[in-house]
């Protein structure tokens, strides 16, 4: 009774740890920059503005674009609005590199060194603006002469300040401000490079498993690479394939590192096979290898079920050997003559012979 029992709650214990593990499945996922304009809806809440460029009919809403020789005049005409319906709001302007080794468009801030944002300058860089009005700022700038060829990125902001805010006392008040702007790309005439270096593969973190591999643009134009993943078992067989996968733009110098997330419970080996690919560029393999083991409350449940099949096994054996024998042994003992011991200075004598005596002799009548 006392070994069913104990078999009864270790089983238990084992079923509770084999479902405290909480498994997830998850698909690949993929940053996408939002390449959609800045306008927003109106509101009363927020300092909310938005900024776009004034472009011809036909072109890109969102974006300024140039392409002209070193040397070249560059003008254009930005719209900054007020979307709150019920506060004024000063926007502070300013012209900004971006960071090529962020990935994607990752403006740079205000106070951050300029180096091809140099070559714009706004009419003014700051307007005041009541609840839903709007204001056209014009900018200017030079290519200059000494320019490298290629695609130069650069981005023009607005970043909203409250002025009621300034006017309170330190401490006493925080305003929120938001920060817009516009792409903005300068492509300089002359040879255009579309070159990358794909790296090794790193493995960042488990569950899900997320690898990074190396992407350095050692061109001078963007690149938007894509990348298509494999997956292999042990036994070098194709089990799954990943879609394929729309990364960001990556500037020209940008050495960043490109990421895909993937989750598997199932346990054994995989090998990953990454096929990395660009338009104009050829397509580079990169490969990495894992070994899933069993989570560890499973390793622990299967040691208490282990441990309590042996119990069991022994009891079992120790219970057979126990019937088995007999309740009584009788002791056999075994009769030993009795030997006389012999000093080595004593000669050997032969014990004397006992013969029988004569039968009596029958007197003769």
């Amino acid at each position: 009774m006392f070994s069913k029992k104990i078999n009864i709650l270790a089983l238990m214990v084992v079923a509770l740890i084999a479902l405290s593990g909480n498994v997830d499945v998850a698909l690949i996922k993929t940053s996408v920059i939002n390449e959609k304009d800045q306008t927003s809806a109106p509101t009363k809440d927020t300092n909310t503005i938005s900024i776009m460029p004034v472009v011809e009919e036909g072109k890109n809403p969102s974006w300024l674009l140039f392409e002209e020789k070193p040397g070249k005049e560059l003008s254009g005409r930005i719209i900054v609005k007020n979307l709150n319906t019920q506060k004024t709001l000063l926007a502070d302007l300013y012209i900004v590199d971006v960071n090529a080794d962020a990935g994607g468009f990752a403006p740079v801030g205000k106070e951050d060194v300029k180096k091809d944002a140099k070559w714009l300058s706004l009419l003014k860089n700051e307007v005041l603006l009541k609840p839903l009005e709007e204001a056209i700022i014009p900018f200017k700038g030079r290519i200059p002469l000494d320019a490298t060829p290629g695609q130069h990125t650069m981005a023009i902001m607005a970043e909203t300040v409250d002025p009621a805010a300034l006017q309170a006392t330190s401490g006493k008040k925080v305003s929120v401000s938001t920060r817009v702007g516009i792409r903005t790309y300068i492509t300089v005439q002359g040879k255009i490079v579309t070159s990358a270096e794909v790296g090794h593969v790193e493995i960042f973190s488990k569950n899900p498993y997320i690898f990074k591999i190396d992407f350095k643009n050692t061109g001078n134009t963007l690149i938007k690479p894509s990348i298509d993943t494999e997956i292999y078992n042990w036994r070098n067989q194709k089990i799954a394939v990943m879609p394929t996968e729309q990364l960001y733009e990556i500037q020209p110098t940008g050495n960043v590192k490109l990421e895909v997330n993937w989750s598997e419970t199932a346990m054994g080996k995989y090998t990953l096979k990454f096929k990395v690919a660009y338009p104009g560029g050829k397509e580079q393999m990169r490969e990495a290898s894992i070994i899933i083991y069993p989570p560890l409350h499973y390793i622990i449940a299967a040691i208490i079920l282990l441990l309590l099949v042996m119990t069991n096994i022994i009891y079992l054996v120790k219970k057979k050997v126990s019937v088995m024998m007999p309740s009584a042994i009788t002791p056999v003992y075994a009769t030993i003559p009795n030997v006389v011991s012999i000093s080595p200075s004593q000669p050997l004598i032969p014990p004397p012979v006992q013969s029988s005596p004569p039968p009596p002799v029958q007197p003769q009548i």
